[in-house]
C-alpha cells in the first residue's frame, strides 16, 4: 500500500490513517506530497489534492481518500482479505456505528 502524507506527517486526518496502518500492522511506503497548491503527479492520483491517500498494489488507479475512509478500508481489508485476528472495529453494527459517530464528532469538533 502507498501512503500519501505531508512531510513529517503533519496532518492529523494523515496521522490518522498512519496509526490504523501501524496498529493493523499493515505493509506500506510513505510517499510524502509537498508544495501548495498540490503538484500536478499528486492531482492525477486524487483530484481534491488533499491528505492522506493510499493506492492500492491491485491496480495503477486503486486510490482512496478521505481518512475515515481510508481508515474504513483499511480495517475491512485486515478483516477479510489478511483474516486478521485483532481488529479496530468492532463487529457488531450498533457498536460500528457508535465508533463511526465518534469520528464524525472528531471532524466536526477539530
Amino acid at each position: 500500500i502507498q501512503f500519501f502524507a505531508l512531510p513529517g506527517n503533519t496532518c492529523p486526518y494523515a496521522q490518522r490513517t498512519h496509526i490504523a496502518l501501524l496498529e493493523l500492522g499493515l505493509p506500506f511506503d510513505l510517499t510524502e506530497v509537498t508544495g501548495v497548491p498540490k503538484p500536478d503527479w499528486y492531482l492525477k492520483i486524487n483530484p481534491r489534492g488533499k491528505v492522506p491517500a493510499l493506492r492500492l498494489p491491485a491496480a495503477e488507479y486503486a486510490v482512496i481518500y478521505e481518512s475515515a475512509i481510508c481508515n474504513e478500508f483499511l480495517c475491512d481489508y485486515a478483516d477479510t482479505e489478511l483474516r486478521q485476528e485483532h481488529a479496530l472495529m468492532p463487529a457488531d453494527p450498533f457498536s460500528r456505528a457508535k465508533i463511526r459517530l465518534l469520528n464524525d464528532h472528531c471532524d466536526y469538533v477539530f
